[in-house]
């Protein structure tokens, strides 16, 4: 029997049923016939052993608790479905997340010391933003995945590294894919750091993408967000007004109440030096929020040092400034991209994630997991818009199975997003997430082929990864 072992670093417990994607890859495992090996990177200390006969403490999934749980993920994912027929979104947005802990006692599965020779194929669902990675820990997570491979070369999982050990990233690909092209269809992106002299050339560079775009009749906007950022993380967008704040009106400003919004109005034709304070200061106001620790100081009460300090725990490398694209008040699409027994990139599946915000919320991003969206199929978009959707994603999977195949081939899965540009036509790839992809189950849901309640496609996933790995 094929022993899996699952690399989380999220708490069991909490994962959704009838949602949660790498619960969906541990169920279709064992409707495959695997035994169940989970193991929660620690939060602090070592995080992988470094020699293959060494042994791990893991939870192994009893089959009793894994039958009950197969069976409440697809009651749950089939619930989305139906809902999802039925044009219901209002009942889809408000249904109960219903978690793994609230229908079973972890505790009731029995703890078990894996030999790491005795692994047949690993499940790598590492998230790169929570524990024990910054901003929340100190772990390097490229050297921890390294580690993995270094252990097992052989193996086939996720492993988001070209052959020169180069990692690839997120928001660089979409640039990357543009480069290959001659054309833009990723949203154009320029980079800086908060330590740069002077960043106000790429500002401005974007600010003009903005009005090459939508014309010059409205005031520009452009997205500032970390360039390692995952679900949302450190996105907030700034736009330039006559009667915006300058440095001064923002020190004014309570931390609590510049913390409640995510669109900063600030004043055209700052000075260099000025806008680059007032950028350090934002990004300080997304950690402060990022942290949940609203206060009601005054930013002049803050020193200029405990700013930037706070400010780079959580953009730590370089940050990018893009053209704010209209359309994200409505939705973005994640296309969830799979690896077949071949070796070729395809898309299982989309989810148009529906902006669940109200009309007066100035708070555009759309996370799935924080609550921001509603799923809906991408049959619900105009039609121009879903040629569109349709016409870029199979560029990008053309581009990755021909020109980028081989920088590729430690990857199996990716989630590319899509956002609506806002012209009612067209859409630009925004970024493409290389660790652990969501929403595989929901994009199940939201689709009319290959529908096994949430487990369908994963289960497809885990099929063609262990071929790939026997090849």
């Amino acid at each position: 029997m094929t022993k899996t072992l699952v690399i989380i670093n999220e708490p069991l417990a909490q994962m959704v049923l009838g949602r949660n994607t790498t619960l969906a890859y541990i169920l279709s495992c064992f409707e495959l016939g695997h035994e169940i090996y989970i193991y929660n990177l620690p939060k602090n200390g070592t995080t992988f052993p470094t020699q293959i006969r060494e042994s791990i403490a893991t939870l192994h999934l009893k089959k009793a608790d894994a039958l009950k749980l197969a069976a409440e993920f697809r009651k749950n994912n089939h619930e989305i479905k139906t809902l999802r027929i039925a044009k219901k979104y209002q009942e889809l947005a408000h249904l109960e997340n219903k978690k793994l802990g609230d229908f079973l006692e972890i505790t009731n599965s029995a703890n078990f010391f894996l030999p790491l020779a005795e692994v047949d194929f690993i499940l790598q669902r590492i998230e790169p933003m929570k524990a024990p990675f910054p901003p929340e820990g100190t772990k390097n997570v490229a050297q921890t995945l390294m580690a993995i491979k270094k252990i097992f070369p052989q193996h086939i999982f996720n492993y988001p590294f070209a052959a020169n050990f180069e990692e690839l990233q997120d928001k660089e690909t979409p640039q990357e894919i543009n480069k290959i092209l001659r054309r833009a269809i990723a949203t154009p992106t320029a980079e800086f750091k908060l330590d740069d002299t002077d960043f106000s050339g790429a500002i401005d560079l974007m600010s003009a993408k903005y009005h090459e775009i939508f014309g010059k009749k409205n005031d520009s906007k452009i997205v500032i967000k970390p360039k390692n950022s995952a679900q949302s993380l450190g996105v907030f967008a700034l736009q330039f007004s006559a009667s915006g704040m300058d440095l001064e009106k923002l020190k004014s400003q309570k931390i609590s109440v510049l913390a409640n919004a995510q669109i900063y109005k600030i004043k055209k034709d700052l000075s260099a030096a000025e806008l680059k304070e007032l950028i350090t200061i934002l990004c300080y106001i997304q950690r402060v929020k990022e942290n949940k620790i609203p206060t009601d100081k005054f930013v002049q009460e803050l020193e200029t040092q405990e700013i930037k300090r706070a400010a780079k725990e959580l953009y730590n490398a370089e940050i990018l400034a893009q053209p704010f694209l209209e359309g994200i008040k409505d939705g973005d699409i994640r296309a969830n991209i799979l690896k077949d027994k071949k070796g070729n990139f395809y898309c299982a599946g989309y989810t148009f994630r529906s902006s669940a915000r109200e009309e007066i919320d100035d708070d555009f991003t759309t996370c799935y997991t924080a609550g921001k969206a509603v799923s809906k199929p991408i049959d619900i978009l105009p039609e121009t818009e879903k040629k569109s959707l349709l016409q870029e994603c199979q560029i990008v999977l053309d581009i990755l199975n021909s020109e980028l195949r081989e920088k590729y081939k430690n990857i199996i899965e990716l989630g590319a997003d899509f956002i609506l540009v806002g012209d009612g036509n067209s859409v630009m790839l925004g970024e493409i997430n290389h660790h652990c992809p969501a929403l595989i189950p929901i994009s199940e849901a939201m689709s009319e082929e290959n529908y096994e309640e949430g487990l369908g496609f994963t289960k497809r996933a885990v099929r063609d990864a262990i071929i790939l790995q026997n090849k």
